[in-house]
C-alpha cells in the first residue's frame, strides 16, 4: 500500500498521473509549515535524489566500460592463442 507523506506534501500534484489505481485526492489542510519551507525541503529532497542519480548513473558507465575493457582483452587473447596455435 502506498501513501503520500502529507507534511512533505507541496501541492505540485506530480503524484496524481502516476497513481495506478487513481485513488489520490488533494484536500486543502491547514499548514503547519509555511508554504515555503515546504517548497525548500521539497528542493532539497530533489537535489540529493538527483546526486544521488548522478553517482548510479556514473558507476553504472564505469561498469560498462570496465565490461568493454574486458572483453576487448578477451578478444585479443583469443587471437593471440589463434595464431599461435596456427605456428
Amino acid at each position: 500500500m502506498h501513501t503520500v507523506i502529507a507534511s512533505e506534501c507541496i501541492g505540485c500534484e506530480l503524484c496524481i498521473p502516476p497513481c495506478p489505481v487513481d485513488c489520490i485526492d488533494l484536500i486543502t489542510q491547514p499548514a503547519t509549515q509555511t508554504r515555503e519551507a515546504r517548497k525548500a525541503l521539497a528542493l532539497k529532497r530533489i537535489t540529493a535524489r538527483k546526486q544521488r542519480l548522478t553517482k548510479k548513473e556514473h558507476v553504472i558507465a564505469e561498469e560498462q566500460i570496465k565490461q568493454s575493457l574486458v572483453q576487448k582483452q578477451n578478444y585479443i587473447h583469443a587471437a593471440l592463442a589463434r595464431v599461435r596455435a596456427k605456428k
